[in-house]
């Protein structure tokens, strides 16, 4: 008696192997948002450099792209949750994958929060407003800065159409780009901050933190402006350290927006915060980053010495920016070159990441290339000879047409003539000493 072997393919391997396919796989840092769509090039996709924060497809920055986080997680809540220390709580108070709440119709004065739990409870995220035109519509908003739905539309009748938050729409996309801008994770969370290599670098990482988190960070709340004799209870009586308006710190200009210095309409919404004079308040499109003039993405800044800036920005106040790797410089040795700071390791060609101390450079859309792989990428060709025209050649261009600045090139393509301090004819991309040359040529 034989035995028959099954010679069909793939019949005598484990079954259970193929379950692997199917198995969760980690995603290392350089590949989320692989793929995401350029906001500023047709490029095919973000191909995220392995330390650098841009594609190495279309160098253009990671946070010039769509970048749509694993599991739909949402920017603004990772890094409001690390700074205001209660990841925990605050992924379980608003559900990171909520089945979309609807705010209530409320018209309760607004609430002074006691804690910072709570502050950020009056941010919500994911959540479905009844359309105030159409009944029975509804509008799904990525954040809310209130659960007041009198407030929050309000405030989103105050913004731009094209910046309102509303899921799947310009709004949303515009949200998600300034978050990854003003915000950069790498500033708040050290295991995303690859050029934190010694100890000393990391205990500067976690004492710059937790100053952010302990004196400087905060959320901006809404307000409907009112004469102080017509302010609601609830915010005369604030605690200590808030806006509180009542018998103290009140001045004559009182109601003018800090940045515009116009007055606020009665009923008008605004933004105060719980740094700065208690009378500080702005008009919603008003409250900007003192250095880069956006306005604050969800409310949140950051406050030192009178001034109100975005995450990043406030962060190059403190530290020096490494122009390669986007990430803060805690080290006391680093390179500073073309004006800007890198890391001693980040100064580096953009093309081979050979790096560059001691060595020939050149800057192109204000990246360093080594010699090599600048006459690789970015080298004209000389129209006459075919051969490449070094940086430090001179060069004679027109268009998009160049030529060595020598008598061997820049000729005439009939006669040969030297065309150097000469007037000269362009026809079909060659050169020509005259009309004669020209006809001939073209005959």
């Amino acid at each position: 008696m034989t035995s028959e072997v099954d010679c069909r393919r793939g019949a005598h391997v484990n079954p259970d192997i193929f379950k692997l396919e199917n198995k969760p796989k980690n995603i290392l840092c350089h590949e989320i948002g692989a793929g995401s769509r350029c906001l500023k090039c047709d490029c095919p996709g973000l191909d995220l450099h392995y330390w650098r924060k841009m594609c190495k497809v279309c160098s253009c920055r990671m946070d010039d792209h769509d970048v749509i986080l694993p599991k739909n997680m949402d920017h603004g809540q990772i890094v409001i949750g690390r700074l205001f220390d209660f990841i925990p709580e605050f992924e379980s108070k608003l559900r990171l994958h909520p089945p979309s709440p609807s705010l209530p119709n409320s018209k309760k004065a607004y609430h002074v929060p006691n804690t910072k739990l709570e502050k950020i409870l009056e941010s919500m995220y994911n959540v479905r407003l009844e359309d105030t035109k159409e009944k029975n519509k509804m509008s799904e908003y990525t954040w809310v800065p209130t659960t007041d739905r009198a407030l929050a539309e309000k405030y989103f009748s105050a913004l731009p159409e094209s910046e309102r938050p509303i899921a799947d729409t310009e709004g949303a996309l515009y949200r998600r780009h300034k978050l990854q801008h003003q915000l950069p994770h790498h500033d708040s969370d050290a295991s995303a901050a690859k050029s934190l290599k010694t100890e000393l670098d990391r205990k500067e990482h976690a004492k710059y933190v937790n100053t952010v988190k302990e004196k400087i960070v905060g959320v901006g709340r809404l307000i409907e402006f009112s004469e102080m004799n017509t302010l609601n209870d609830s915010w005369k009586t604030a605690e200590p350290g808030s806006h509180g308006v009542g018998s103290t710190g009140l001045q004559d200009n009182y109601g003018e927006c800090q940045f515009c210095h116009k007055n606020l309409q009665v009923g008008e919404v605004a933004v105060v915060t719980d740094h700065g004079s208690p009378n500080e308040m702005w008009h919603v499109n008003c409250f900007k980053c003192h250095i880069c003039n956006q306005r604050l993405v969800d409310l949140l800044y950051f406050y030192k010495n009178g001034v109100y800036y975005c995450g990043r920005h406030f962060g190059d106040s403190v530290y020096p920016r490494c122009s390669g790797c986007d990430e803060l410089i805690f080290s006391k040795e680093y390179t500073f070159a073309e004006d800007k700071s890198w890391h001693l390791d980040h100064f580096c060609c953009f093309g081979c990441d050979m790096q560059l101390g001691g060595h020939r450079y050149m800057m192109k859309d204000e990246q360093p290339y080594c010699f090599n792989c600048y006459m690789e990428r970015h080298a004209k060709t000389c129209r006459f000879c075919l051969i490449k025209i070094a940086p430090d050649q001179q060069r004679i261009s027109l268009k998009d047409l160049h030529w060595h600045a020598g008598d061997d090139c820049f000729r005439c393509r009939y006669c040969s003539k030297v065309l150097l301090n000469q007037r000269f004819i362009v026809k079909n991309e060659e050169v020509f000493c005259s009309s004669e040359c020209k006809r001939s040529f073209l005959a």
